[in-house]
């Protein structure tokens, strides 16, 4: 699915403040890696 996905798309959420990101990372972090989304290592 990653290789289907604009990698554009993919930055998009990027836009967001860091630390709103930070915060709702643990909650999406399983969903992602079912998807095969990498997390930046700057929100790890």
């Amino acid at each position: 699915a990653k290789e289907m996905i604009d990698p554009g798309r993919q930055q998009k959420w990027l836009r967001r403040e860091r630390k709103d990101l930070t915060a709702i990372i643990p909650e999406v972090r399983d969903e992602m890696e079912f998807y095969r989304y990498e997390i930046p290592s700057l929100l790890r």
